[in-house]
C-alpha cells in the first residue's frame, strides 16, 4: 500500500471496483480475498498461516455473548472527544463494529459497505461506531477513506479490545510483510505494533444487551451490515 497510500484519503483503485460490484457481502469479501491474492500471494498465504494459528487458541467462550451486558468504555473519538457506551446506547440501540485500522483492505471493505447500507436504509433506529487500536489522526484517515458518517474511536494499546477476548498477537512472519509494504503497525498504533484485534461487531439494545455478535479469527470475512441492522431494528422503541 505504500507511505503514500498511508494519508490517501481514498479507496485503493482495486477495493473501490470490487465494492461498485452488484454482489452480496460475503461475494465481495471473496473477491478481495482473490484479488489481494493475485497482486501479493506471499502475503496471504503468510495471512493463512496466521489464521491458522490464531483459529487453535482463540477462545471464543470468553468474548461477551448473545443476552450478556456490553461492557462501558470511554474512548476517544477522531477529534479527540471522549464517547461512551452510555451516551450512544441513551436514543436507540447500538451497532459496535472492531475493526484491524486503517491500512486493512478487509476493514476497508467492510465500512464501506456500511456507508452504504446505512445510506440505503435511509433513518435507522441504531447508532454505530467502529473501534481501530490506531492514533487520532489515522481513525480520521479511515472515516474519510470510506466515507462514514459514524465516529471511529481509538483503543490505545488494544486495551478494550484486550478486556473483551479480542486481541491476538501478530506473527512475526505476516507482521514484516506488512512492514515491508510500509504498513508500520507500531507506527500507526503508537506502540511496538503487536497486536490486533479479531474483527468483531457487537449489536446491542438500549441497555446495552448484547442482540447479535460476530467475532471471527478469519479477518478475511464479516458480518453482513444487513444481519446486523435487522437486530438493532428488533429492538428499537
Amino acid at each position: 500500500m505504500g507511505l503514500i497510500m498511508e494519508l490517501t484519503r481514498t479507496l485503493p483503485p482495486h477495493l473501490a471496483e470490487i465494492l461498485a460490484q452488484d454482489a452480496s457481502t460475503q461475494q465481495k469479501f471473496t473477491a478481495l480475498r482473490a484479488a489481494n491474492r493475485g497482486r501479493a500471494a506471499h502475503v496471504e498465504e503468510a495471512a493463512d498461516r496466521f489464521v491458522e494459528q490464531v483459529g487453535q487458541t482463540f477462545e471464543p467462550q470468553a468474548i461477551p455473548n448473545v443476552g450478556d451486558t456490553f461492557p462501558e468504555f470511554l474512548l476517544p473519538n477522531q477529534y479527540g472527544q471522549m464517547t461512551g457506551r452510555d451516551a450512544l446506547v441513551e436514543a436507540s440501540p447500538l451497532i459496535i463494529s472492531f475493526n484491524r485500522g486503517h491500512w486493512c483492505f478487509y476493514c476497508m471493505l467492510e465500512l464501506s459497505l456500511w456507508s452504504q447500507a446505512l445510506s440505503q436504509a435511509g433513518a435507522l433506529p441504531c447508532r454505530m461506531v467502529s473501534i481501530i487500536p490506531e492514533r487520532g489522526m489515522y481513525a480520521s484517515v479511515l472515516k474519510d477513506r470510506c466515507q462514514i458518517s459514524f465516529p471511529v474511536l481509538s483503543d490505545v494499546d488494544n486495551g478494550f479490545g484486550m478486556s473483551l477476548g479480542l486481541t491476538v498477537a501478530l506473527t512475526e512472519e505476516l507482521r514484516g510483510h506488512y512492514y515491508n509494504r510500509n504498513d508500520d503497525i507500531g507506527q500507526f498504533q503508537g506502540n511496538s505494533g503487536w497486536f490486533l484485534p479479531v474483527p468483531a461487531t457487537f449489536v446491542v439494545d438500549r441497555d446495552s444487551v448484547i442482540l447479535a455478535r460476530f467475532a471471527e479469527p478469519e479477518y478475511r470475512t464479516r458480518m453482513d451490515p444487513g444481519e446486523a441492522i435487522r437486530a438493532a431494528t428488533t429492538a428499537a422503541p
